[in-house]
């Protein structure tokens, strides 16, 4: 094991009991030391580091690589002054595209396409037209809204618990009357179909398992 890796896990140790998950950091850290280590490269300099992380990457991924081998190599300097952190200037600043925001009118369009969805007399039509709505009106992720639970969502008192969001954080959101009206309705038709047993996801597919679902 090179000293570079046991000072990697030393550091994602560290960051780990500051409550940081660190998953596709570290992932992304750990292709880093083990390029490093290929090579031959036991300190981490500006131009080894900036030539891994423009390499095998879009420039839409370099600051985040880039941020990730920055925060590393600082932590590396403590106790090896001959490493070089890379500056944060190396790569122009990508900028992100402007989000694009549906009018009311487009709202109601989508989902009157998600309740044409065929086939006519199947559940699929109905939980997207759900989702789509609750994204609408709630301003939640496509990924919170998937995720929920039926313990999540509390048809009497018109509440939804997000769990496990942005930094591991939990919410609560509440939902106005006419939402939970269409909840209400969604579930009893969920309830009324094959393979709907206790204990699985709010929003169900087709086996009655997790729905996939992208909007773009």
């Amino acid at each position: 094991m090179s000293p570079l890796y046991i000072a990697l896990e030393r550091y994602m140790g560290m960051r780990r009991t500051l409550g940081f998950k660190l998953s596709s950091q570290g992932q992304m850290l750990r292709r880093f030391v083990a390029h490093m280590d290929q090579h031959g490269n036991a300190i981490i300099t500006s131009k080894l580091a900036i030539e891994w992380v423009s390499k095998d990457a879009g420039p839409a991924s370099w600051p985040g690589r880039l941020s990730a081998v920055r925060g590393f190599a600082r932590y590396v300097a403590i106790t090896d002054p001959r490493t070089q952190v890379p500056p944060t200037s190396a790569f122009p600043e990508q900028r992100r595209p402007a989000p694009y925001l549906y009018s009311k009118a487009e709202v109601q369009q989508l989902l009157a396409a998600m309740l044409a969805l065929p086939p006519a007399g199947n559940l699929r039509r109905w939980t997207y037209y759900c989702i789509v709505g609750l994204l609408a009106v709630t301003g939640m992720k496509i990924g919170e809204a998937l995720r929920l639970h039926r313990g999540d969502v509390d048809l009497d008192q018109g509440i939804l618990v997000i769990r496990d969001s942005k930094f591991g954080k939990s919410r609560i959101v509440p939902i106005h009357s006419s939402t939970l009206t269409v909840l209400k309705d969604y579930a009893a038709r969920r309830d009324s179909q094959p393979l709907r047993s206790a204990g699985r996801p709010f929003f169900t597919g087709e086996r009655g398992g997790h729905v996939g679902l992208t909007l773009r």
